[in-house]
């Protein structure tokens, strides 16, 4: 049995292409996991700049060590700069672990707040119902305003 589906009447006005969509689906959980590991996330972030870091430590004291270091500092010096910036990126990815372990407590603590005043709320009008109910049984039966005049005289 051939399936047939409706033609594209205009073009999508929220993506342009599958690639477009799968780039903004990619951002979306990119910055979901950063969100929820972010740790894990920056440490994979440091390693690249450390590693090429120590690579330019260890050339520059090669050739320390063959006698040949002069002409080599800017070796140094870029060696220092990618391992502040491993260094810095790790640190960034500490601070953003403890905003999110701050994050979680405060949903945790949002979510009891809120269930205890739901649960609150709850009683209170079941409490209500049942002041209602127990009056309609055992009380008398309400009277209108006029009958009540009309029965005072």
């Amino acid at each position: 049995m051939p399936v047939k589906t409706n033609p594209e009447l205009r073009p999508s006005r929220l993506f342009n292409s599958i690639w477009g969509y799968v780039k903004k689906s990619m951002i979306t959980i990119l910055r979901a996991y950063m969100m929820y590991k972010p740790l894990k996330c920056f440490t994979f972030l440091m390693l690249p700049p450390m590693a090429l870091g120590i690579g330019y430590i260890l050339r520059y004291f090669w050739f320390v060590f063959k006698g040949t270091a002069t002409g080599h500092v800017q070796s140094l010096i870029l060696a220092c700069m990618l391992l502040i910036i491993g260094f810095l990126t790790f640190m960034i990815g500490l601070m953003a672990d403890t905003l999110a372990a701050n994050r979680r407590l405060l949903e945790d603590t949002q979510y009891h707040v809120r269930r205890t005043e739901y649960d609150a709320l709850y009683m209170q009008q079941k409490v209500e119902k049942e002041a209602v109910r127990t009056y309609m049984v055992v009380g008398e039966t309400p009277q209108r305003e006029d009958e009540r005049s009309s029965s005072a005289i």
